[in-house]
């Protein structure tokens, strides 16, 4: 039986004891970074499609900003591994550190960025299927059938958003921890969510409301605060903070995934049959 609070602590206490965890919290926030810069490349498209002059400069600077998403990119997907393997080695009471995490993670990481990709374009063309139909009746004056047939999209979306994000957490852990193809640990992560959806779910929600809380905390204090200098010290410990989340948050659902894999290799164990005596 996983005990949530019991993970809740132990995760706590490694990412206190085990600093070089840190650092692929940094790349993993760092990691986000080409989200924010797509989003904003999005916001600016009409305003530098108006912009003619320096074209080859504005050409080096497209191409090194893409070569520098690109390492982000694989930083960010090494350091998820990373922090799996570190968790495990630690788990078993082996020796670790960053750079044979760091090293290791090499041999995970693109399947890890392939689950990701694949879940992502599976919430894009569920997202247009569920969407379209609502925004043509919504433009074409049908409010009233628009919010219904909205509803029911978000009761069909809202599940598969979960479970998508959740095969993403199980599925790179089963690929860490068992060297699995990306076949068979989507498979693996889908029948053990499965089986254990309730605990599952209870620790989405906890780990959730930590992040939800630290994010409400800025707001606020950002709110509050006029000054210049503490603005940038708030966010700065900000920063940081988050940094810590992410490398708790990931290691919470290791150890969830170890504790809950655990009767199940006891199970494999039982069944192997004894040698004959001759």
């Amino acid at each position: 039986m996983v005990e949530i609070s019991k993970i809740l602590k132990q995760a706590l206490q490694i990412t206190k004891k085990y600093k070089f965890l840190w650092i692929f919290g940094l790349f993993l926030i760092l990691g986000n970074i080409p989200n924010f810069v797509l989003s904003l490349s999005d916001q600016s498209a009409p305003a530098s499609q108006s912009v003619s002059s320096n074209s080859t400069s504005e050409n080096i600077l497209g191409v090194v900003l893409i070569v520098l998403l690109i390492v982000l990119i694989a930083l960010y997907f090494r350091s998820k591994a990373g922090i799996i393997s570190a968790v495990k080695a630690i788990v078993d009471k082996e020796d670790t550190s960053f750079r044979k995490s760091f090293a290791a993670s090499r041999l995970y990481y693109s399947r890890i960025l392939l689950l990701t990709l694949s879940v992502f374009l599976v919430f894009i063309i569920l997202g247009y299927i569920l969407v379209s139909p609502v925004t043509l009746l919504w433009s074409q004056g049908h409010t009233n059938e628009a919010w219904t047939l909205g509803v029911f999209a978000a009761v069909i979306g809202l599940p598969v958003l979960i479970l998508g994000l959740l095969i993403d957490v199980f599925g790179a852990t089963f690929i860490v921890v068992f060297d699995q193809t990306f076949f068979e640990a989507t498979n693996k992560a889908f029948k053990l969510i499965s089986e254990n959806l309730f605990k599952v779910l209870i620790l989405g929600f906890v780990l959730l409301l930590v992040r939800i809380v630290a994010f409400v905390l800025l707001i606020l204090l950002d709110y509050y605060i006029h000054s210049l200098a503490l603005g940038v010290t708030v966010l700065l410990v900000f920063f940081v903070v988050q940094m810590l989340i992410e490398v708790f948050c990931q290691t919470a659902w290791t150890l969830f995934f170890l504790d809950l894999i655990k009767p199940k290799k006891l199970e494999e164990a039982e069944v192997v049959p004894a040698a004959e005596a001759i």
